[in-house]
């Protein structure tokens, strides 16, 4: 039973911890990343992976899909205001582009589909598009697309709100590593295994809710 793995965002802190674990994992027999640019690790010399850098806001359909109901989606992307630069820069991202994803992937009966949101995250929320009030419209945002994904019916959507993520990375900023130390955080490699963990649970049938939220505390019981 070939199942095929498609993460978008794999060169980010999260996507590549779920991409790495999926290369690893006997239950998939394929993985398709789709980065920005090449990526530039051992993993890329891994013969189930399939690095496409194709330009995401173009696509209109998924390549390489042998079987829609085992075909398996993990959408890690994020940005930032500071990347973005402007509130639209990062609606594009965080929303658009994801929404459009989905929408492809339910055009081509794909069943699984899984988001990373936030913490928090509320389409109520008062939330200008001011950078002062920037954690406000990222928590809006990340509620909103939480609602347009429910409306598309999956067969199974899986969505998971982190809190403060612990990257694992050096190049990370002051405050972020500041945090880090003094507050409870969530390495991202249990979340990219919690993650797995939950598509194979569908796998086997044991999950029939069309849509779950899974908070921090479920992800990562401290």
């Amino acid at each position: 039973m070939t199942k095929l793995a498609i993460v978008f965002g794999a060169s980010g802190a999260t996507g590549s911890k779920v991409c790495s674990q999926l290369l690893d994992d006997a239950n998939f027999d394929k993985v398709i990343a789709y980065t920005r640019e090449k990526l530039r690790t051992p993993q890329n010399k891994n013969p189930k992976l399939l690095n496409k850098t194709d330009d995401l806001m173009s696509l209109e359909s998924f390549e390489n899909i042998m079987d829609p109901t085992k075909t398996f989606i993990f959408c890690c992307l994020g940005t930032t205001r500071k990347k973005s630069r402007s509130a639209e820069a990062f609606r594009r991202v965080d929303f658009d582009l994801c929404l459009r994803l989905a929408k492809i992937a339910r055009k081509q009966n794909i069943g699984y589909f899984s988001i990373i949101t936030a913490q928090g995250a509320n389409s109520k929320l008062w939330a200008p598009k001011n950078s002062l009030f920037h954690p406000l419209f990222y928590s809006k945002i990340k509620g909103e697309i939480e609602l347009e994904l429910i409306k598309l019916n999956f067969s199974c959507l899986h969505i998971y709100r982190p809190g403060l993520l612990d990257r694992k990375q050096k190049d990370k900023r002051f405050f972020e590593d500041l945090a880090i130390k003094i507050l409870p955080s969530l390495p991202v490699d249990k979340l990219a295994s919690f993650m797995i963990g939950k598509s194979l649970s569908y796998q086997k049938g044991h999950d029939k809710k069309k849509f779950t939220i899974f908070e921090d505390k479920d992800i990562y019981p401290r």
